[in-house]
């Protein structure tokens, strides 16, 4: 086999089919190494690293590296010898001098890291497998770790999306806060007044409900979005808080998808919740020099558990405007319909996400904030509570994706039942985004770690030791309830407020259900119960 090109000169350098030879005009020309060539010069537009592509001989093959820029250096230069590369030592600083001059004339390819929205130069433009902007040739290539390049064809992913996906409103809006990344980024850079965030949209629910395959479902717009595979978006991480955040400042504008991140533990939780709705880590969540200069990033997290986020963020209320919790929707129709969803994205994705951009980037800025605000208004609660604008906003953004999606891939979703189904959400997140309900979610939590010592909806605890009270569901609620001597003992062991004084505060926010003009809830013997929604 022969290099792309051999006979090339290097001023006193030349590259033959048997090696590199350097001219020396008085004497017989001097082989220095085997056949190889630069034939690429690769500059990376974040890091603003180069490296070279070093193609070279080995026996019947022609083989190829990928070599860093020090690696030309004369005193590393004889490091080559470690891929099968004959060099003659006598001449490293030869070798050295011609591998630069190959660099200096070789073909130069730009390319990325980052995926998302990026300025270049006075345009905006989306990188993913490549990048798209208006005017802007492509001229660059991504080079990190994510499969990202398109398989199948946008077509057939839209066709499915009509057959499989739309109709379930659970589906409908975890595809639509998978695009909200794309959106709310693009307003970040774009319409910075409107002051969108990134958020948290958390599916919480038992085993073999769905959770995964709609999360699956959503990412395969973006890319591979296997659990767990390599170079998939859904990460399925026993990880520290570092390695996530890791994960995600490579990100401006793509979903970030993460299997039961309620595993870690409280403290390194929120602040993993606090780094992926701010786009940069607190210090201490790093323990490199890299991470803590806290580089920005923007992305929506879809999280899959069986554990609440929001009740093991009780601490964090803070928080609570970033973080949606999906639990009891409805996702996928069967065990069948789950397989088929798998199945589909598995070979199916990547080729939406480019389209959407395309459809952001012709719209501009001024048609953007218009649906911004329409958006809003259609999710608009008749409440005055403050944190309504804000709750508002952040899932304005969802409606905003599910708009998009429906618009390009023409997929038929109905915009009424998603607004009803966000307004829900907004509804449930505002129980849970006022700080004064920290010591509410230490109580639910507490209830969730000992919920098999309750009997539920009329079947006994599975608990035979001690049995606190009962769990039942009643209409769009489930309630726990709990005799007063027990609720009393609960909460001095968990050292919240004087069990009245709770109970009062709950009552003001509609969180117990009693008579009207009293905390406890009364049986007919007259004996006392706390009766708390859950």
């Amino acid at each position: 086999m022969r290099l792309p090109a051999t006979g090339l000169n290097f001023d006193t350098f030349v590259v033959l089919d048997d090696g590199v030879f350097m001219h020396r005009y008085d004497r017989k020309d001097v082989r220095i190494a085997s056949p190889l060539l630069i034939t690429q010069m690769i500059t990376d537009e974040d890091d603003h690293s180069v490296r070279s592509r070093l193609e070279y001989k080995q026996h019947a093959d022609v083989k190829q590296v990928l070599l860093d820029a020090d690696a030309l250096k004369p005193i590393r230069v004889l490091d080559l010898i470690k891929f099968g590369i004959e060099a003659d030592p006598r001449y490293k600083e030869e070798l050295s001098i011609c591998l630069q001059k190959m660099r200096a004339v070789a073909p130069v390819l730009a390319t990325y890291s980052t995926l998302g929205w990026h300025r270049d130069a006075d345009q905006l433009v989306f990188q993913h497998h490549e990048r798209k902007g208006l005017t802007v040739s492509v001229g660059a290539s991504y080079n990190g770790n994510l499969e990202i390049a398109p398989h199948g064809t946008f077509d057939a992913w839209c066709a499915f999306a009509r057959q499989q996906l739309v109709g379930s409103l659970g589906l409908e809006i975890v595809l639509g806060a998978a695009v909200a990344a794309m959106v709310s980024a693009y307003a970040q850079l774009a319409l910075p007044d409107l002051d969108v965030g990134s958020a948290i949209v958390s599916l919480t629910d038992e085993s073999s409900t769905g959770k995964t395959t709609a999360v699956s479902a959503a990412m395969s717009i973006f890319g591979l979005a296997k659990p767990g595979a390599s170079g998939s978006l859904f990460r399925t991480f026993n990880a520290t808080g570092k390695a996530i955040v890791a994960n995600a400042e490579s990100l401006f504008g793509v979903p970030l998808a993460l299997d039961e991140l309620g595993a870690h533990g409280d403290s390194q939780l929120t602040e993993i919740v606090y780094a992926l709705t701010n786009g940069y880590s607190r210090e201490r969540l790093s323990e490199t020099s890299k991470l803590e200069q806290a580089r920005g990033f923007s992305t929506w997290t879809l999280s899959t558990g069986e554990i609440s986020l929001r009740n093991r963020l009780a601490k964090a209320s803070g928080l609570a405007v970033r973080l949606f919790e999906l639990t009891g929707v409805p996702l996928t129709k069967s065990a069948a319909h789950a397989e088929c969803i798998k199945g589909f994205v598995a070979e199916n994705y990547g080729t939406v996400a480019p389209e959407l951009a395309l459809k952001l980037l012709n719209d501009g800025p001024d048609e953007v904030r218009e649906h911004y605000q329409q958006a809003i208004a259609d999710l608009r609660l008749d409440s005055d509570d403050p944190l309504i604008p804000r709750l508002t906003k952040q899932v304005a953004s969802i409606l905003m994706g599910v708009r998009l999606l429906n618009q390009v891939c023409q997929l038929g979703i109905d915009d009424a039942s998603v607004i009803v189904g966000l307004k829900e959400l907004i509804s449930k997140s505002l129980k849970f985004a006022n700080p004064a309900k920290d010591q509410y979610l230490q109580f639910v939590s507490w209830v969730e770690t000992h919920k098999n010592a309750f009997g539920v909806n009329g079947a006994p605890a599975v608990s035979r030791g001690t049995v606190y009270g009962s769990i039942w569901n009643q209409a769009n609620d489930t309630i726990v309830q709990l005799a007063e001597p027990v609720f009393n003992q609960i909460v001095a062991e968990l050292g919240l407020s004087t069990p009245k004084t709770l109970l009062k505060r709950w009552k003001h926010e509609g969180l117990t259900v009693t008579e009207s003009n009293r905390v406890w809830w009364r049986d007919s013997k007259k004996r006392l119960y706390a009766r708390i929604k859950i």
